[in-house]
């Protein structure tokens, strides 16, 4: 029997949550002019991570966090100062691919689970908003990001 919808896009949830923690945490240290924006995106990716991890599990889903660790600190660590703003707009394209299997997820979640799918979403809209503001140079794109980790219980400043 194959791997059902739920559980490809669920797997795939928690794999785009360790990819992205790792890759903005690199992305930390090759774009220090942006640390703070790293550092928040890497927080929210690390509480959205823990999420689907306890969901993942439950349902007896695993994953290689060593090798998506290692492909994401790879990732972030391949750019530069001048490949800033492309750097911003790929991981735009990503979380807009990512934003769909989440809406796509949500539906399959069941009622105890319904939870993480509207997480899921919340979560990837502040990641886009607080991109969106950076590549266009405007202050404010955090709001979502530190609503999202404060509800979360996770101190986190604007600020590295």
């Amino acid at each position: 029997m194959g791997e059902t919808d739920h559980d490809r896009l669920l797997r795939s949830a928690w794999e785009g949550e360790v990819l992205g923690r790792s890759a903005f945490t690199a992305l930390h240290d090759v774009l220090p002019d942006d640390a703070s924006l790293w550092r928040r995106l890497a927080l929210l990716e690390t509480t959205m991570e823990s999420m689907c991890e306890r969901v993942g599990r439950a349902h007896g889903l695993t994953i290689d966090a060593a090798t998506l660790e290692a492909a994401g600190a790879g990732s972030g660590a391949g750019t530069g100062p001048a490949q800033r703003d492309d750097t911003i707009r790929m991981v735009l394209g990503v979380a807009a691919r990512a934003l769909l299997g989440y809406r796509s997820l949500a539906g399959l979640l069941s009622a105890e689970d319904a939870w993480l799918g509207d997480e899921l979403v919340a979560h990837e809209q502040a990641l886009v908003a607080d991109l969106e503001a950076a590549l266009a140079g405007e202050a404010g794109g955090e709001r979502l990001t530190l609503e999202f980790l404060e509800r979360h219980g996770v101190e986190a400043g604007s600020r590295a």
